[in-house]
């Protein structure tokens, strides 16, 4: 077995605050999730009702003659035209389909970063296997931030990030379900 660890409060401080960042973004990507999830659902309604109105408008045009149902119709048309092109790529399930996936492996780093935080209190824990398995975590954690989208509000949010001081937070730790990590406004 490798050198044991005689003082572990800086790899604490660094587990502690990554875990933190993990599931702080893990939370801003779950926002950006609500938020496109919303904008599909309801684009894809105004789709489907604008489809129904120019289909009621062209079988009245045909009973009637009224030019204004046939305007209607082609007005209708032509917003369903821009819509679909506007979304050719689907691009509010991509972005959905991404944040979901964003969301679950930052919450799977904050998990992991928890059972290495779990294993250090152990005390059972030698310098080699924390040094690798927190590399390995750290890489992880900057591979997600570099290849997954850029949650809603991420440059403020970022800030926000950066602005936590993790001694204000340790008192925190271990009371609640979520630690005191996640921040009142990003709670359900």
């Amino acid at each position: 077995m490798g050198e044991k660890i005689n003082n572990s409060w800086a790899y604490r401080d660094i587990i502690a605050d990554k875990r933190k960042n993990s599931l702080y973004l893990s939370k801003l990507h779950e926002k950006s999730y609500e938020l496109y999830d919303f904008r599909f659902k309801y684009f894809r309604l105004f789709e489907i009702i604008s489809l129904a109105l120019i289909s009621i408008s062209l079988i009245v045009y045909l009973i009637n003659n009224s030019k204004f149902m046939l305007i209607l119709a082609l007005i209708l048309s032509v917003v369903v035209i821009a819509m679909v092109s506007y979304n050719k790529e689907n691009f509010y399930y991509l972005r959905l389909s991404l944040h979901s996936q964003a969301m679950n492996k930052f919450q799977g780093l904050a998990d992991q970063y928890k059972n290495l935080n779990i294993d250090l209190d152990s005390g059972n824990i030698d310098y080699t296997y924390l040094r690798e398995t927190l590399d390995y975590l750290n890489d992880e954690y900057y591979d997600l931030i570099l290849n997954m989208p850029r949650p809603i509000n991420y440059e403020q949010d970022g800030q926000d990030i950066q602005s936590n001081n993790l001694t204000d937070m340790q008192p925190k730790l271990n009371k609640n379900k979520d630690d005191g990590i996640v921040p009142k406004e990003l709670k359900r």
